[in-house]
């Protein structure tokens, strides 16, 4: 299979590193986690920062627009997002 390079890759949020900033692209066919996320403002579309992750298949902590959300390992693997690109640092 040959990936469009202009495209980033599609990723599951829980497969995310510790630090890595995405936009969230698809929040999956369960119609009530959706509705949980919704709930919580988190939406397709916006970006998320993933700031911890606990081990063995524990949650991870997340910074969305609407503030921080500890979602289960088993669901973090419905959330499909893509990876931002590095940011440049400063000189």
């Amino acid at each position: 299979m040959i990936e469009n390079s202009s495209q980033k890759p599609m990723n599951k949020l829980s497969s995310l590193p510790k630090g890595q900033k995405a936009q969230l692209e698809d929040i999956g066919p369960d119609a009530v986690l959706a509705q949980r996320l919704m709930a919580a403002g988190i939406m397709p579309g916006q970006e998320v920062d993933l700031q911890h992750k606990m081990p063995m298949g524990g949650p991870v902590l997340c910074r969305f627009p609407s503030g921080k959300l500890g979602i289960r390992h088993h669901d973090a693997q419905k959330l499909r997002v893509k990876r931002n690109p590095p940011t440049p640092h400063a000189p």
